[in-house]
């Protein structure tokens, strides 16, 4: 079936906030104040020109609305293991300021999953508050964030029918921390080229700068991947964020890197290093039995 007819909804017309957001954004509004102008002169004048011209554009603007409503913002096409996701975004960005590419515009999401030739739809409409499509070409993977601030992940297996994959409150860029009930411990979800890293914490903390032992450091894949990522041996001058976790009483130190093949995360291996977060300095050291432990906190 043709991709383009395929992603239209026309069930979207009978969505209010879909509505709400063309009267807003609509380029064909101005022929609604042109067809009430029309309407007016032809009633006032008595001129029947000026009421069929009203008319064709009533009819015009309604076409133009439907449309508008109808076809999606954005179509991506997430493809894994023979298995073919189609990912339909429909506009419901009801603010006055257009603006493009906002994170937190607002849509509804509709997947469509093709496998052997054959269509179908897979599971049920998504209300969104926001996407991001960056790791769409080179991941497979889909990023968007629900009410409540609750990332969720489609694409490379993880579709909408029977595996969506909850990722979590944001914490870092692709890395997301999800947090189930009170007494089970939060699960920190790392992306890792096509796959997803998982690691149960009790504590996790972000620095964008730590000093480490350059002579005794190595880096390892938080996940093995089949990407062409950056080898381990140059992750030491790429640019990103650490993040230090605490499982028990064992602390493991990674480091998140947001290259051009996509994002990537690695353990770190050192024997020691030293954070500086405002006026608080902590040092930590190898422990070849618990990964590290804290041997100073200082303040200045």
């Amino acid at each position: 079936m043709n991709y383009f007819i395929k992603s239209l909804w026309f069930g979207a017309v009978f969505k209010p906030q879909c509505w709400l957001c063309a009267l807003k954004r609509n380029p064909v509004m101005p022929l609604l104040f042109a067809a009430v102008l029309f309407f007016a002169l032809g009633y006032t004048c008595d001129i029947p020109d000026y009421l069929v011209s009203a008319r064709w554009l009533i009819w015009s603007w309604l076409l133009g609305m439907v449309l508008f409503i109808s076809i999606p913002r954005g179509r991506y096409k997430l493809v894994n293991d023979g298995k073919t996701l189609y990912v339909f975004i429909y506009d419901t960005y009801s603010k006055w300021k257009i603006a493009v590419d906002n994170p937190n515009r607002s849509g509804i999401v509709r997947v469509f999953e093709q496998e052997d030739g054959k269509w179908r739809k897979s599971g049920a409409n998504i209300v969104i508050r926001g996407f991001d499509d960056s790791l769409a070409e080179s991941s497979g993977f889909l990023l968007i964030r629900c009410p409540y601030s609750s990332w969720q992940l489609l694409g490379n297996g993880y579709n909408n029918d029977s595996s969506l994959f909850v990722l979590g409150h944001k914490i870092a860029d692709y890395a997301f921390v999800f947090t189930r009930k009170k007494q089970h411990r939060p699960k920190l979800n790392l992306l890792h080229g096509r796959k997803v890293a998982e690691e149960t914490v009790i504590s996790y903390e972000k620095y964008d700068y730590v000093t480490m032992d350059d002579d005794h450091t190595s880096y390892a894949e938080a996940e093995h991947t089949l990407l062409q990522l950056p080898p381990a041996c140059i992750i030491s001058e790429e640019k990103g964020v650490f993040l230090l976790v605490k499982d028990k009483d064992t602390f493991k130190l990674f480091k998140l890197i947001n290259g051009a093949q996509g994002a990537s995360a690695y353990r770190v291996y050192t024997e020691w290093f030293t954070f500086k977060k405002k006026d608080n300095q902590r040092t930590f050291c190898k422990d070849n039995k618990r990964g590290y432990v804290l041997v100073k906190n200082l303040s200045d």
